[in-house]
């Protein structure tokens, strides 16, 4: 157990792919640093609960505009920004925490924080920067931020590109979910690649294969019925859902194949209206956001990406770690790299409704075995990535751990 305190901040917990990963990497944290503090804007979502119970909940809350404004003023100057131009901005929710961040870095002094997506990580950096705190910050960028950064919308959104070739660099390790990542981050923010760690999410193969075990009563899943796919995700652009649709109509001439997809977004309308479209009444289920995933890809026939772009897609992992044989785009980042170019299932262009219907009629054709496919997600254990961000996070104590655990070996060894 290494004497130290890690903090993880987050706005809220609502059952997301990063929110997941820093739930399960929290609890792996916990089984090796005396303290672990999570840090919550607000005290809310669905992952809130499966939380483990040595980890230590915060709620830190916001503050009202008269504490916030001097705090940004400070910032736009060591940002080299015009203060008007950063107090203008409608500040996220992370950032409206700030007071209370730099409160907690000071009083509790950790010895290293973890973060991600750009408003919490820009809410860490700034609060280190206000209250001179040493604690290490680690961030991590979840997507393919050419991508993922909008162009327009809110104030802060315009300003984050520039905000984060500021900041970003000023972090003491930032991780990338996927090499695909690093790269993109790399060219978008001119970082140095050594300033870059590519370490992919992790799998959590226990809490998954439990949950997979729960049973299903949807009747799609009832024996002798027609072959299911499943898509899980936000039902938004980047998913490219429309174009996945499109591939099932296709298949369908050919194969009773159903299509679930578990999610939510803003174009659940749009979507419902394509499936009216394109005829597919009665094949195409989406029920929403459902927080077992597992149990349905544990026995689908197929599970489908059909992302514009992603990071390194917890989904696409977890339905290996499920045995579910897998088809994906071929999208910046993290797809290519998760199945090996091809090797553990195959990859299509981004947008291609005929290539997709394709491979997903050749996997229904001649599946992979389910035993390989979880042999492929072991790559991506829990404990070996929470060890790899601990060594980046607790660098001293880390080093100094192990060479302590190989003085103590040998004398082990010798007195048996």
């Amino acid at each position: 157990m290494v004497p130290a305190r890690i903090a993880i901040l987050l706005k809220r917990l609502p059952f997301g792919g990063a929110e997941r990963v820093l739930v399960d990497l929290a609890g792996a944290f916990a089984e090796r640093v005396e303290r672990v503090d999570f840090l919550l804007v607000q005290r809310q979502g669905g992952l809130v609960e499966q939380l483990s119970p040595r980890v230590n909940v915060i709620e830190l809350g916001t503050v009202a505009r008269p504490r916030l404004f001097p705090a940004l003023a400070r910032i736009a100057r060591a940002s080299g920004l015009r203060v008007r131009d950063l107090i203008a901005m409608k500040p996220p929710m992370a950032v409206r925490a700030l007071p209370r961040l730099g409160d907690y870095m000071r009083r509790q002094r950790p010895d290293a924080i973890l973060t991600t997506l750009p408003d919490n990580i820009m809410a860490a950096l700034w609060a280190r920067e206000l209250v001179a705190s040493d604690a290490r910050v680690v961030i991590r960028e979840a997507n393919t931020f050419s991508q993922d950064t909008p162009a327009g919308g809110k104030s802060f959104d315009r300003l984050l590109p520039d905000l984060a070739r500021r900041w970003y660099p000023r972090a003491d390790a930032v991780i990338a979910v996927s090499e695909g990542v690093a790269r993109d981050l790399a060219r978008s923010l001119d970082l140095p690649a050594a300033h870059l760690t590519p370490i992919y999410n992790p799998v959590h193969q226990q809490r998954i294969d439990a949950l997979a075990r729960t049973p299903v009563d949807h009747p799609w899943f009832a024996e002798g019925t027609p072959p299911v796919a499943v898509s899980v995700g936000r039902l938004n652009p980047q998913k490219d859902l429309a174009t996945l649709l499109r591939a099932l109509a296709d298949v369908r001439r050919t194969i009773d194949l159903r299509l679930l997809i578990l999610g939510d977004g803003e174009e659940r309308p749009a979507l419902m209206e394509l499936t009216r479209t394109l005829g597919l009444d009665g094949a195409v289920d989406m029920p929403g956001i459902d927080d077992n995933p597992y149990r349905f890809l544990a026995r689908a026939e197929v599970f489908v990406l059909s992302s514009a772009w992603e990071g390194c897609p917890n989904v696409l992992l977890e339905a290996l770690a499920c045995g579910c044989p897998v088809v994906s785009t071929d999208c910046p980042s993290g797809p290519a790299e998760i199945l090996e170019s091809g090797r553990w299932g195959p990859l299509v262009p981004v947008g291609d409704a005929a290539a997709l219907a394709g491979a997903i009629a050749a996997t229904l054709a001649a599946p992979r075995p389910a035993a390989e496919l979880r042999m492929r997600a072991a790559d991506f254990s829990l404990d070996a990535t929470a060890d790899h961000y601990l060594s980046l996070l607790l660098p001293t104590a880390m080093t100094e751990g192990r060479a302590a655990a190989l003085e103590v070996e040998p004398a082990r060894v010798g007195s048996a």
